[in-house]
């Protein structure tokens, strides 16, 4: 028997301590009295002894002895060692983004499943092999097997990813065949050198390839121009190479050679060019005469950033309290507002974002979102029934909705703060989600036309406290913010995440990269895509109106993947097998 934690067998020092209680602790006094006399005297005329009777003055010190050994060999973690000449091995196979560096022609990757297949060699009913795919989402390759051939077939369907490897998650796997065969041996094949990989024994495939990566690149708005960060890393030879930032699809140009050392992290930032504003940045690595640089992994090499920053929407407002509206609406900050005068034409396309306060137009807009306040009348493009209107001294209440929609819009409203003394009573509203309430009445409902989205505020801004408060503003954002998004939430993403695109009410058919992603018989306000490829993505969408919208976005690999030089300190394993046999 071996102890796996033998730093807890220093427990035992507690006995020396009890020990030094025992001795230090005030003693009692034999004293005769009167009443013990007899007691005493029969004892004389025992006819014998009774055995272990010494232990009767010390069984208690006896037992916290005892205790006290127990809990310390509990900490110290026994472990039985189990003969075996079991030979089944475990092999986490690393297919993260790094294992495609070249080298030789041969990827660290390769050289790997090349081993394999020598290990491969000695499988038979004694020696059974498990492989673990060690990529984002680690899954048996092969679970305690014993054909040949299975196993080089599927082998040879084996290919890196560009996302990270969760050794963590793989580890899992291994310790469910490790519960079945403890005298299992469990390998890492990888490219990362560990000071401590416990009870893994790890096999390193690096082979000095040269790697020069784009490892951060953000920009970032300072003094009223726009910076851009960068941070370059080169690993394991010296380098000189050259940095070319374009903006705006390259209308704009400028140049940086580093000379660079081996290992080396270069942080620098892009500070005095003087951008008021820009579309899109492209930072790419090059070598002296201009081409891409030749080093051993490729899509670490650029970095591209949509600005989102810089987009602006069209919002159209028409009714009789503008002040009010007017105000909140360019809160926001980030709109064109129209503001039609008393006789102009009130345009119903090419918005998108439409406010008709107390003003009802003959059709509904179809391409941005609704926001109708104080309806006074019924419309045919809505499913409600607009009745009279109620007076009274009355307050807005919440209604205890916990739908998506509810927690978006009604963010930090207030409703119980504005008071009313006139609202608008609608009926038949059964498509419609209600937010607010009045006197148990709607005054603030969510639904659709079509696929447009329409907001209702049954109330007149006039007689309400709305305007004078803070809610206003936070109100006609949240509404806002419901109704109009971008296409793409961000700029860049990691490899492996979920890029959700909002798409717009008119949208017939949408593309990523050319590939059909969604069309008008499958409509949906949002399209949940993953990425699994570094690069520039290109959304498209092709609009009812005959027009064309595109967006872009940039997946990157992570900089861990790019970086080289470093030796982890240790491998994330918990210390579940004897770190020389691997058995519990």
């Amino acid at each position: 028997m071996k102890f796996l934690t033998p730093l807890g067998l220093l427990g035992l020092l507690a006995i020396i301590a009890l020990i030094i209680i025992y001795i230090i602790k005030p003693r009692y006094y034999k004293k005769p009295i009167s009443s013990t006399f007899v007691w005493n005297l029969s004892l004389k005329y025992r006819k014998r002894r009774i055995p272990l009777q010494w232990l009767q003055k010390s069984l208690l010190f006896f037992i916290q002895v005892i205790i006290i050994i127990l809990i310390a060999i509990l900490l110290a973690k026994p472990s039985i060692l189990i003969a075996s000449n079991d030979g089944e091995k475990i092999i986490i196979l690393d297919t993260s983004y790094s294992m495609n560096a070249k080298s030789n022609n041969k990827t660290r990757l390769d050289r790997a499943i090349n081993e394999l297949k020598d290990v491969v060699k000695d499988v038979n009913e004694e020696n059974k092999l498990t492989i673990i795919i060690g990529n984002n989402q680690p899954e048996y390759l092969v679970r305690r097997e014993t054909s040949k051939n299975y196993i080089e077939y599927v082998l040879s369907n084996v290919h890196s990813t560009y996302g990270e490897c969760d050794f963590d998650a793989a580890l899992l796997l291994a310790n469910t065949v490790i519960d079945e065969n403890p005298a299992s041996r469990v390998y890492f094949y990888t490219d990362c050198e560990y000071e401590n990989s416990g009870y893994v024994e790890v096999v390193n495939f690096q082979d000095n390839e040269w790697n020069v990566a784009v490892l951060e690149f953000d920009p970032a708005f300072e003094n009223g121009y726009y910076t851009f960060k960068t941070k370059i890393g080169n690993y394991n030879k010296d380098a000189s190479i050259k940095l070319l930032l374009e903006l705006n699809d390259g209308k704009i140009k400028y140049e940086q050679d580093l000379n660079m050392q081996n290992n080396q992290e270069i942080e620098l930032n892009w500070k005095d060019l003087n951008i008021l504003d820009y579309t899109n940045a492209k930072l790419t690595i090059l070598d002296q005469s201009n081409k891409n640089i030749d080093d051993s992994l490729k899509e670490d090499n650029e970095f591209y950033y949509q600005n989102l920053n810089n987009i602006t929407y069209d919002v159209q407002l028409v009714g009789a309290t503008n002040t009010f509206m007017n105000a909140s609406l360019k809160s926001l900050g980030n709109v064109n507002l129209s503001l039609p005068k008393t006789g102009e034409e009130v345009v119903l396309e090419g918005k998108d974002f439409y406010v008709f306060d107390g003003y009802l137009p003959d059709t509904l807009p179809i391409d941005g979102t609704v926001w109708l306040i104080n309806p006074k009348e019924s419309h045919k493009d809505l499913e409600i029934v607009v009745g009279n209107e109620v007076e009274g001294d009355n307050v807005l209440l919440s209604e205890n909705n916990e739908s998506s929609i509810a927690k978006e819009i009604m963010n930090y409203v207030y409703p119980s703060d504005i008071k009313v003394t006139k609202y608008t009573k609608i009926t038949n509203y059964n498509n419609y989600e209600v937010l607010i309430t009045c006197d148990g009445n709607p005054v603030l409902l969510v639904g659709k036309h079509g696929n447009t989205k329409v907001v209702i505020l049954a109330l007149d801004l006039h007689y309400t406290t709305l305007p004078l408060s803070f809610n206003m503003v936070i109100l006609t954002h949240n509404i806002f913010t419901y109704g109009v998004k971008n296409t793409i939430e961000n700029s860049v993403y990691n490899v492996g995440d979920s890029v959700t695109l909002h798409t717009k009410p008119i949208t017939e058919q949408l593309y990523v990269n050319d590939e059909l992603e969604m069309d008008k018989l499958s409509f949906e306000d949002n399209v949940i895509i993953n990425v699994s490829e570094p690069g520039i993505y290109n959304v498209h969408q092709s609009l009812t109106n005959n027009e064309e919208k595109d967006d872009y976005f940039f997946v990157r690999v992570s900089a861990n993947e790019s970086n080289y030089r470093y030796t982890r300190d240790v491998l994330a394993v918990d210390q579940y097998i004897n770190l020389e046999t691997g058995i519990v």
